[in-house]
């Protein structure tokens, strides 16, 4: 099973259906976004291709196969467009693997650490730094994909890969479809 991760959209329609063309490629059954879909937020610039509008079209037609949670940049108007109620986090299990999945904001990074190691979570994944990673903390790991439109510190526009065929390994991967981390667990 392959499951595609995608956060911060901030309302870039190209980058979007790039990041779906890729886990399309991958053959991803699912795919979870990790909040901030429509609006790009007073301290962000407008990222390229902004059209908020076509990108709820395209995320509602899409529906039946991504799992939401809300961002910090998610007003209910929004949402409303998504025609969704995303929850501030959720715990899915998937192949028998435990996951959080939170914006990162509400619950913040550390407290959704404590509800995932609660959980027995195997993996808390989360957005809202823009920044990617893959990291261990005691034996929880934690997880990152990046922003798909408005990436930090010199980092490319990146999305993240969950392969759970014969173990799990989390992948983070720039649309160029180079890998950039990659772990088993």
């Amino acid at each position: 099973m392959l499951i595609g991760l995608i956060s911060d959209t901030h309302g870039s329609l190209c980058n979007w259906e790039k990041a779906l063309k890729i886990f399309d490629e991958f053959g991803c059954e699912k795919i979870v976004h990790l909040g901030d879909y429509l609006y790009h937020g007073p301290r962000n610039p407008l990222p390229e291709c902004y059209d908020p509008l076509k990108l709820a079209e395209s995320i509602r037609s899409n529906k039946g196969k991504i799992y939401f949670v809300k961002g910090n940049c998610d007003a209910d108007i929004d949402i409303d467009l998504l025609e969704t109620q995303p929850a501030s986090y959720l715990i899915e299990e998937f192949n028998g693997y435990r996951f959080l999945f939170t914006h990162g904001y509400d619950p913040d990074i550390q407290t959704a650490i404590k509800i995932a190691e609660r959980e027995k979570a195997v993996v808390m994944i989360h957005g809202h730094t823009h920044i990617y990673r893959i990291d261990k903390m005691n034996q929880l790991f934690v997880m990152n994909p990046g922003s798909v439109s408005l990436p930090k510190n010199d980092n490319p526009k990146t999305i993240g890969i969950i392969d759970i065929s014969e173990n799990l390994k989390l992948k983070v991967i720039d649309l160029e479809k180079h890998v950039l981390k990659e772990v088993s667990i």
